[in-house]
């Protein structure tokens, strides 16, 4: 059975509150801020900040200066608190908290105030537009800001932002929105959905073998793999997987975004590189519970996973070769083979179906063809209609003409060339004597 890891983690985030400096806490989240009222007794702005310096990878250091009481820097910080709060997972707090050190970043670039009572809608364009249009960000000789942002990219920040200034308007009270009459940057519009082919599956499984330095590595890399495309998780939820997780009955949990757990599903397949790699990892020391760990008994990370998939990318010459096209490929699959909608969503553990179908869902060309062929508008009418109607609906060319090309070819032949079918040229023959 699967550890309870639930009550581990949520005893972890107590302390994690308990100690602003510790682990993801307050001060990690927005460093050199504690938690300081907006106000003093004298009505005075917050000391909070007081000679700190906000910092920016590879960019140039904003100039200490003391934190007034309505800064956005204070807002900030208890948004993330906020989202914290919410359960979310630490991946997203470094999200939210990254995009919106690189707005405040700008607004003091610009000279825009800070203060959330003097930001205005043009300031927020303003951002939007320099995140679309400018090829040097932030100041940096990084690669990533020297290149344009694509419309995705562009569209996080936005989102961030925009998060913020929702909590920020509620929290102030305040009378109008920053954003008011800001129009949201246009995102991505198209997303191809990357599979693997069953050809693409093989050679996968086949590359394994040449790119594993020792047997150990070459079976935990196979459970990986398979696990991954049988049960349709995130790489970060299958290395939520303890020694203590039962898998032999086809079922088991991991544990997902939000530290939610939801159950997933292996077949026959997947057990078996499951059981012949937990033989293998007995015999390796390690104090680590984790299922998946490294040769030398640490617990395997995404770094693990994420160089496994280059090397195999490498080895296979396959492009799109990454941990998370295993699940677009497990889900289309399962869509392919008959199973439904609705059980597909349960094991994604998305609780809209447009969001299974928009990104994990994949249709081929072949398959639309096929489904065409099934439910055609017009060949699913009248045997009348399929055979081409009557004669006066469909223009040919004299009967003479007609009767020559027949006799050159053949009526089915003749039929397609007018796209209408062999007994249409049948009766047009009949109609004027000629058959």
């Amino acid at each position: 059975m699967l550890k309870d890891q639930t009550t581990g983690q949520k005893a972890q985030s107590r302390e994690q509150v308990k100690d602003t400096g510790k682990g993801y806490g307050l001060q990690s989240l927005m460093p050199g801020y504690g938690p300081v009222p907006r106000e003093n007794q004298a009505g005075k702005a917050s000391s909070m900040g007081q000679g700190h310096a906000l910092k920016f990878p590879n960019a140039q250091t904003v100039a200490p200066h003391p934190v007034a009481a309505d800064d956005v820097r204070n807002y900030i910080r208890d948004f993330l608190l906020e989202q914290k709060v919410r359960g979310n997972s630490p991946n997203t707090l470094r999200y939210y908290r990254a995009n919106l050190e690189r707005f405040v970043q700008f607004l003091e670039s610009e000279g825009y105030p800070t203060d959330i009572h003097e930001l205005r809608p043009g300031h927020v364009r303003h951002f939007f537009v320099y995140l679309s249009e400018s090829e040097h960000r932030w100041n940096s000789n990084h690669v990533g800001a020297n290149r344009k942002l694509s419309p995705g990219g562009v569209h996080g920040f936005a989102r961030a932002v925009r998060a913020l200034i929702k909590f920020v308007v509620a929290e102030a009270n305040l009378q109008r929105s920053p954003m008011a009459n800001v129009s949201m940057p246009a995102g991505r519009t198209e997303w191809t959905v990357e599979i693997f082919s069953e050809e693409e599956i093989l050679r996968l499984f086949a590359c394994i073998d040449k790119i594993s330095r020792t047997p150990f590595t070459r079976l935990r890399n196979r459970a990986i793999l398979s696990s991954l495309l049988e049960s349709g998780c995130r790489a970060g939820e299958l290395l939520t997987m303890s020694t203590a997780t039962d898998w032999n009955s086809g079922l088991f949990q991991v544990t997902g975004k939000g530290n939610k757990t939801r159950t997933v599903a292996i077949g026959t397949f997947a057990i078996r590189e499951l059981n012949n790699y937990a033989r293998a990892r007995q015999r390796v020391q390690t104090r680590s519970d984790a299922l998946f760990i490294k040769s030398n008994g640490e617990p395997a990370t995404y770094s693990t996973v994420r160089e496994f998939f280059r090397d195999l990318r490498l080895g296979t010459g396959i492009t799109h070769c990454h941990a998370h096209a295993c699940r677009h490929t497990a889900f289309s699959r399962m869509l392919k083979q008959g199973m439904s909608i609705v059980h597909i969503k349960a094991l994604a553990g998305h609780r809209s179906i447009t969001t299974l179908e928009r990104f994990y869902i994949a249709t081929s060309p072949e398959d639309l063809k096929a489904e065409h062929e099934k439910y055609s508008p017009l060949d699913s009418m009248s045997r009348d209609l399929k055979r081409g109607g009557p004669t006066a609906a469909v223009e040919l060319p004299p009967a003479r003409r007609l009767l020559e090309e027949v006799r050159a070819t053949s009526f089915r032949a003749v039929g397609r060339t007018y796209g209408v079918s062999d007994t249409t040229i049948r009766n047009r023959l009949k109609e004027v004597g000629l058959l």
